[in-house]
Order: structure tokens, then C-alpha cells, then sequence
């Protein structure tokens, strides 16, 4: 019998060691880093051609399902899985796996990062078929990256028995820890080693009961989690008591370093983690210096560094091997070979409670977003974008006074039970401590300018 494979996607990490364009509130899987789409949107359309696929599911921090939904829109049948809390791999494959079996028992499960690139997808695709086939004889199979260099960010994989019949598929004979720089290069002359990719083929029915051997609490807070109905909007809310009850422990931790079935298949598909600002460097296209420019960016005299600006002009003069990113608020600067340290910059700037370490000017609601243009002692100017066809309700706060400006669009807006249209131009005045709804009523996005003033300001939607 034929069995249906359905993708499941994991957006998850801050993706530190790509700040500051990569931040907690809108993490590196949401980015256009390596194409003009997302690392999210590439990892979805990587599945075009692959036979029997099924509808993918999503599993995201809750904070995240407003992007998710946006940037999948056009995805049919996708399914959302929102996690109260972060606990690693492990329980959010069980959850996806557990609401897998309830549709279809047969189900084997596709489990890939959504912040991976993948520039082979004939080999990919052909990896998968190989994958399948195993993962239908009942092993839980991982994919191994072929080393090309001694590596000291990744774990390792050491291949055991061929499995007859499949190209580049063994049992596996341990697993290793990220090594040093001596122990890597021992294992790529040895041989039989490869990356541990992250990603992951299960059949669903044989995953559950191996998870049910070797981390049975983990199986079972997450199964408990799943509620029985999805929205309408296809997004399910994992319970948060039950979720949080789950270890917080990888999938490799919790059951594929324990159990007898594990399987690799090795495969060469031009992988990469994204882990860093030197592997978009490695990715990217290269000028006749060797450098990688992005954006409003002029470089002179400058030899293979990264320069990248998704906001302001950014010069770069006899530079060399150096990392340049700037942001409309933060500007990172620093040599490549000590570029993977951003993280624990990350983490001062955290301790020093800077906003930068984890929020971007933006903020994403459901309806769109919020961004701050200014913000004084006694005023904030901020600029609203509504989706079309979405609402959103608004309480005014006490001893502050609030002016919106329709910039772009149309919209109605309810106050004190009347509907008032407003259109492009027209301002208007919220009375301090009432409560209004916006509609945006037009095809385009509503863009409102929004000024406060007075002594009582942070947005009232937040």
C-alpha cells in the first residue's frame, strides 16, 4: 500500500547569530536571506514534485501563527500548530505526529526545519525516495549531510550496516556531539561520518510507540496537548498545561540516539543550517572581490566581506573579511572569523534589557502590524498597517490623546455605535478612554498614521 508523506515544518529559535536582522519577534525562517523569499516559503516549495505529498503542518510558537498564516496564505489545507511554550523537538514531533495518526494511521512524516537551504533538489528528492522506502519497513530515519570540511558547529552521525536496496542507507552506529577541530578532522579521514542534518523521516504509527519505550512522559504530555478541533482557520492551539508538562529535549535526545531502529541516509543536496553571517557569505553571489553586497550598499577597496543594509546606505571602505549588517535600528559590525560570537552579544544586550535583542521596530498583530516611526517623552508617532479584509479593536487610554491619518485606503470605524467611513487624507480624533473598531474595507493595505500625545503612551493593542 501506498502510504502518504506529509511535511512537517519546525519554525523555531531566535536565530541569534544572525542579529540583527534576525530577532525573537521576527525570527531568520521569516526572512528573505538567500532568494526573494523566505527561508519559510523556499523549505515549502521544495516539496513541488514529490509523489503522494499531503497537506503540510506548521508548528510554530503561538507569537508566530500571524506570520505563518501571511506568508502561507496560498498554502491549501495547511494546518498550524501553536506552541504555548518552546520544549525543543521532541514533543513538538509527537504533537504533529499524534494529530497525524488520528487522520490517517498509515501517515509517514516528512520533519524539516524551516531555516535550512537546500540548493540540490534533484538529489533532495532523490533522498527522499530513498528515505520513504526505509521509513516503510518501520525505521525512523535521519538525513546525513556530506562533510566538506571539518566542521565543529554540527554533530556527527557514524553510518553501521548498509540497509540492502537503498542507495546511501545504513543503520547507524552512534551519533556524536558537536566535536573539536581534531576530533572532526579524524572522523572526515576515518570515513563513514556525515552532518546531522535536523531532518527527519518517520512513519507516524512507529515513531509513537518508540517514543512510548524510551521517553514515555514526553509521549504522553504531548498527546494530551492536542486538542480534538482545529479552527476554522485550520489553526490548532496546543494546551498549555499539558504542553508545558513535556520535557523540553530534542528528538535526537529523546528517542533516536536510544532506539534500535535508527536509519541514515546520506546524501549530497547543498545544505546548509544558515547557522550564521559566514554561511550567507558562503551562499551568497560574490562580486569580482569575493564580497556579498545586499541592498542600498557601495563598496571600495573591499575584499570578500559581507555587506548587507535592509535599511540605510551603507559605505564600506577597505574592508576585508568582515561582516557589515545594518538595520533601521542596530548596525553590526565585525571580522568573520569572530562573527559566530554575535549570540553572546545578543545575550548582553538582553541583560542590558535593550529592546534591539529581541523585537525589530516592528509589531505583528493578526490584522498587520504596528511600527514606531518616533517616540518621545510625551508623544509616539506610529504607523498601522491593516491586512485587507481584517478588524481590529482599540481602547484609548486616560490623559492621552490619539489623531489617525488614512495614509493609504479606506476604512469604517465604529464609535459609540456608529459606523463613520474614512477614507485616504481624512483625519480623526479618538476621545481618551473609549473604545473604537477599524475596518479595512478596501482590495490594498490601510495605512494609518497614528500620533499620541500625553503622559500615559504604549500602544493600547499591545
Amino acid at each position: 500500500m501506498e502510504r502518504t508523506l506529509y511535511p512537517v515544518i519546525l519554525v523555531g529559535g531566535r536565530g541569534a547569530r544572525l542579529w540583527p536582522v534576525s530577532r525573537e519577534s521576527f525570527p531568520k525562517v521569516f526572512q528573505n536571506l538567500v532568494s526573494d523569499k523566505s527561508l519559510l516559503q523556499d523549505t515549502c516549495l521544495r516539496f513541488a514534485g514529490i509523489a503522494k505529498i499531503g497537506a503540510p503542518i506548521v508548528v510554530c510558537n503561538t507569537d508566530h501563527v500571524p506570520l505563518v498564516r501571511e506568508q502561507l496564505a496560498d498554502i491549501e489545507n495547511l494546518t498550524i500548530l501553536a506552541e504555548p511554550v518552546r520544549r525543543n523537538t521532541a514533543p513538538a514531533i509527537v504533537a504533529a505526529g499524534a494529530l497525524l495518526q488520528a487522520s490517517d494511521p498509515d501517515a509517514i512524516m516528512l520533519v524539516l526545519p524551516a531555516d535550512h537551504v537546500i540548493t540540490n533538489l534533484a538529489a533532495f528528492h532523490k533522498a527522499i525516495e530513498s528515505a520513504t522506502a526505509v521509513a516503510c519497513e518501520g525505521h525512523l530515519v535521519t538525513f546525513g549531510i556530506t562533510p566538506t570540511a571539518p566542521e565543529t558547529e554540527y554533530g556527527y552521525i557514524k553510518s553501521g550496516k548498509v540497509i540492502g536496496g537503498y542507495a546511501a542507507t545504513s543503520s547507524i552506529e552512534h551519533f556524536v556531539e558537536k566535536p573539536d577541530e581534531k576530533t572532526a578532522r579524524s572522523m572526515l579521514v576515518d570515513g563513514g561520518y556525515s552532518w546531522n542534518s535536523g531532518m527527519f523521516m518517520f512513519p507516524v504509527r512507529e515513531m509513537l510507540n518508540e517514543m512510548q519505550k524510551h521517553a514515555p512522559d514526553v509521549l504522553s504530555a504531548a498527546i494530551l496537548s492536542v486538542p480534538p478541533l482545529a479552527l476554522e482557520d485550520g489553526t490548532i492551539y496546543l494546551d498549555e498545561v499539558q504542553f508545558s508538562a513535556a520535557s523540553a529535549i530534542s528528538i535526537d535526545y529523546a528517542l533516536m540516539e536510544k532506539t534500535s531502529c535508527a536509519a541514515v541516509v546520506q546524501c549530497d543536496i547543498g545544505w546548509s543550517d544558515v547557522g550564521n553571517w559566514n554561511a550567507l557569505w558562503h551562499l551568497g553571489d560574490k562580486d569580482e572581490n569575493g564580497n556579498v553586497l545586499t541592498g542600498d550598499v557601495v563598496s571600495q577597496g573591499s575584499e570578500n566581506s559581507l555587506i548587507r543594509s535592509d535599511g540605510p546606505l551603507v559605505v564600506g571602505i577597505g574592508l576585508k573579511d568582515t561582516v557589515v549588517v545594518a538595520t533601521d535600528d542596530a548596525v553590526l559590525v565585525g571580522t568573520q572569523a569572530q562573527i559566530r560570537a554575535v549570540g553572546n552579544a545578543v545575550d548582553r544586550l538582553a541583560d542590558a534589557k535593550r529592546k534591539e535583542a529581541s523585537s525589530h521596530k516592528y509589531i505583528w498583530r493578526p490584522w498587520g502590524r504596528i511600527e514606531t516611526v518616533a517616540r518621545g517623552s510625551q508623544f509616539q508617532v506610529n504607523r498601522l498597517s491593516v491586512e485587507p479584509g481584517q478588524k481590529f479593536s482599540l481602547q484609548t487610554q486616560a490623559h492621552v490623546v490619539t489623531r489617525w491619518t488614512i495614509v493609504a485606503g479606506d476604512a469604517r470605524i465604529t464609535s459609540g455605535g456608529k459606523k463613520i467611513p474614512a477614507i485616504e487624507s481624512q483625519s480623526i480624533d479618538l476621545p481618551p478612554d473609549s473604545i473604537h473598531l477599524i475596518e479595512n474595507v478596501a482590495d490594498g493595505i490601510l495605512t494609518i498614521i497614528e500620533i499620541q500625545t500625553g503622559s500615559n503612551l504604549g500602544h493600547p493593542d499591545d
